[in-house]
């Protein structure tokens, strides 16, 4: 998710004083300081704002992909060896702005994002190596919010991000990514859970969707759903998984 305010994905660490001392700090990541900036309608080149991008609506959650595109997006590239000027034109990607909004170079702005969580997850096997113990491997975990936490998402996201913390670190979690979700997949002819993976060339940074479908039914067809949820990667052992679950709902 895209935090349109400041076009970076929507990912978070655990505040220190929330943390024992003996536990890994979380990847700082977070949010920067709010910029703003009244409109820009035209541009010449690319402008310091191309990598921070603003959307019409700052107080809301959007996908990335759902902005325009700069006039030269994906335009092939003319490379130009200094040594015998030799002319090669690059087709497969072209020009490139990175930005979460655009709709053409999203793809490399996500592979660029994600490229450098897994490098700094990994890291932390060699400078917190004490504090990991046993904990060497990254573990996905999902997060979701009581309904009645639901309101926070949108109106006080910080409020929710802390109850996000809060689960976590009752769950035995040390520290790592937290990356936040507003909405959920379901199948649109039975309402179960839809499942899917994906993968990342590493050349062209384009996502491939191997297999999308319905736990219960095995249905394709899905729908988008409001569920507010957080997905975890880092370090830690999930316990008492159940009793949270009781206890908060």
């Amino acid at each position: 998710m895209v935090d349109t305010q400041t076009n970076k994905p929507v990912v978070g660490r655990i505040p220190r004083d929330t943390l024992n001392l003996d536990s890994l700090q979380w990847i700082d990541n977070a949010f920067s300081k709010p910029t703003t900036l009244d409109s820009f309608q035209e541009h010449i080149g690319t402008l310091p704002t191309a990598k921070s991008s603003f959307s019409g609506r700052p107080d809301k959650f959007v996908l990335p992909g759902q902005g325009q595109p700069y006039s030269d997006c994906g335009e092939p590239v003319i490379y130009l060896c200094p040594r015998c000027g030799h002319l090669k034109k690059n087709e497969d990607e072209g020009k490139n702005c990175r930005r979460a909004t655009c709709p053409k170079c999203y793809h490399t702005w996500a592979w660029l994002l994600a490229k450098k969580a897994a490098n700094r997850i990994l890291h932390a096997t060699k400078v917190a190596a004490r504090q990991l113990g046993r904990s060497r491997k990254p573990i996905h975990v999902v997060i979701s919010l009581p309904k009645s936490a639901w309101i926070l998402f949108h109106d006080d996201y910080p409020a929710a991000r802390r109850q996000a913390y809060k689960l976590l670190i009752k769950a035995g979690i040390l520290g790592g990514l937290l990356i936040a979700h507003p909405w959920r997949q379901k199948c649109v002819l039975c309402d179960g859970d839809i499942v899917g993976s994906w993968r990342v060339d590493a050349e062209t940074k384009q996502f491939t969707q191997k297999e999308r479908y319905c736990t219960d039914c095995g249905s394709k067809q899905f729908k988008w759903i409001d569920g507010p949820h957080f997905h975890f990667v880092g370090y830690g052992w999930t316990e008492h998984t159940k009793e949270i679950e009781q206890d908060t709902g």
